[in-house]
């Protein structure tokens, strides 16, 4: 457990600690309750309705007061952004809503019910499959950094290659990629498949034979072509 609010690591700029980000959100919590005395609000009435609720936490998390003093058309209270975008704004944090929408997942569900009551419903389940399809020919690689960051059974990435004699030189780039992740680089047990179509094919028959596979190769660090 890191003590300190980020640390230096080999290839990144810093990593949020777990207190820090658990006081940062308690400071959050306060700053919406008195955001919304100030304005005359309930916060009840937000924090009983879920959609408001969790819409609320989200944008004063990225983005502090600013944005929801305006949402909740407030008039008498400052601008005054506390989100996690001004707190670490000298490490070039970027934020994003809903990110991971992966466009297709497969898991498979634990039949076997845990006994205990405590109120909570059991979810056990294995992520199998994440497929991601690109149709853009430059950005496919950014659907594989996203991958990498899922653990799951098989990632599937399409893409697509306007020069398919360049395929290896294409994922020779993506696995230098892939390296300089600071959590994504892959385990000797991950298992990847990349398939690259071609862009602006003259003939559509047999489309099937315009499609390449590639596996992770553990032991060269390099996507190889399916053997």
């Amino acid at each position: 457990m890191m003590t300190k609010e980020y640390k230096e690591m080999e290839n990144q700029k810093f990593v949020i600690s777990e207190e820090d980000f658990f006081d940062f959100f308690r400071c959050t919590i306060e700053n919406i309750e008195n955001d919304y005395k100030k304005n005359g609000v309930k916060i009840q009435d937000i924090y009983k309705d879920n959609a408001k609720w969790t819409q609320t936490i989200l944008d004063y998390i990225e983005c502090g007061r600013e944005i929801c003093i305006r949402s909740s058309e407030s008039k008498g209270c400052e601008k005054n952004p506390r989100g996690i975008k001004e707190k670490y704004k000298n490490y070039g944090l970027k934020t994003e809503r809903e990110y991971y929408r992966i466009d297709l997942i497969a898991y498979d569900v634990d039949k076997v019910k845990c006994k205990e009551k405590l109120g909570l419903n059991w979810h056990v389940w294995n992520l199998q499959l994440a497929f991601e399809h690109e149709n853009n020919s430059k950005d496919w690689t950014d659907e594989v950094t996203k991958l990498a960051h899922i653990k799951c059974g098989l990632r599937v990435v399409v893409g697509y290659s306007e020069d398919p004699s360049k395929n290896q030189e294409k994922l020779d780039f993506c696995s230098k990629m892939l390296d300089k992740l600071a959590y994504g680089k892959p385990n000797d047990d991950d298992r990847w498949l990349i398939i690259l179509g071609i862009c602006g094919q003259k003939s559509y028959s047999n489309l099937k034979d315009y499609y390449t596979g590639y596996e992770w190769d553990s032991e060269q660090k390099k996507f190889v072509p399916l053997s």
